[in-house]
């Protein structure tokens, strides 16, 4: 399919070439060329920020000089359209002799999974994962189910359709009972050598960098990116959409809303500067 018949599908009007191949959709930080992608009109000061040469954003002003423009109203639903073309089914497992599956371990399709890893009991490895060498997955631990994602339509929820994949690298521990979501396009990343307590969960689309400790009962969600050597206390709560600069702390049951420059030791409700919350709580209580 290529650019001018995906916005004829769509029932969009389209400036450019309209000749460009569509190959898949990912979110504009990971797209890359014929991959589709989407700006909503708060996000177009970004636009130059991404790869891809094919775009569904709101307003015709933007440059289709080099790219294809699909002019949508809504353009985050118009993606999720495109999104459903990528759609899959589940199948039935199947095992690999390089690596160790304890009993009840289930194993979809699309999967790799690299040498020397454990999967322990009652583990869920779901379609489009790819795990690398050296990694422990502890038992009832999901990678790659469906991200919390739904869009309101007629005023009922609607899971949004999600086609993407998770990576986990090479000497990543994983404890029991996390949950890992696949994401809406592109992939949900976590980094070499990070290790992940139990209870944690990792939101759609989330990137994870290198050596990143994340403590338990810790929630990420979609789409913020963890910088290398981060580390995650215990029952930390990340929104979505920002990002934790390598080296930071997060201390226990902050609550973070905002980005968190590099090198940081944050904590509290709202997370903010540990000396600041340190102050704050003796100004309340001394």
């Amino acid at each position: 399919m290529n650019s001018s018949e995906l916005a004829k599908l769509l029932g969009l009007r389209i400036k450019g070439t309209g000749k460009r191949r569509v190959n898949g959709v990912a979110p504009y930080y990971q797209a890359k060329k014929g991959e589709v992608t989407f700006f909503s009109l708060d996000y177009l000061k970004r636009i130059n920020e991404t790869e891809s040469d094919i775009l569904i954003v709101p307003e015709s002003s933007v440059s289709y000089d080099k790219r294809d423009i699909i002019i949508s109203a809504s353009p985050y639903k118009d993606w999720l359209r495109v999104v459903a073309l990528f759609r899959f089914d589940f199948e039935k497992p199947r095992m690999h002799k390089s690596f160790t599956a304890f009993p009840g371990v289930y194993i979809g399709k699309d999967v790799k999974i690299g040498r020397g890893t454990v999967i322990y009991p009652n583990a869920v490895i779901m379609d489009r994962t790819v795990i690398g060498k050296n990694v422990v997955i502890g038992p009832n631990t999901t990678i790659g189910f469906y991200g919390f994602s739904y869009s309101k339509e007629n005023n009922q929820y609607v899971r949004n359709s999600q086609s993407g994949y998770v990576f986990v690298s090479d000497n990543v521990e994983i404890g029991a009972n996390v949950c890992i979501d696949r994401s809406t396009a592109g992939f949900t990343f976590v980094g070499k050598g990070t290790k992940i307590d139990n209870l944690v969960q990792i939101g759609h689309n989330v990137v994870i960098g290198e050596n990143v400790v994340i403590t338990g009962q810790v929630g990420i969600a979609g789409s913020s990116i963890i910088g290398d050597n981060v580390v995650i206390a215990g029952q930390v709560g990340i929104k979505d959409n920002i990002s934790i600069g390598e080296n930071s702390i997060i201390l226990a049951k902050s609550a973070v809303f905002r980005s968190v420059p590099p090198n940081r030791t944050y904590s509290g409700i709202p997370a903010r500067p540990h000396k600041e919350t340190l102050r704050a709580w003796a100004r309340l209580f001394l």
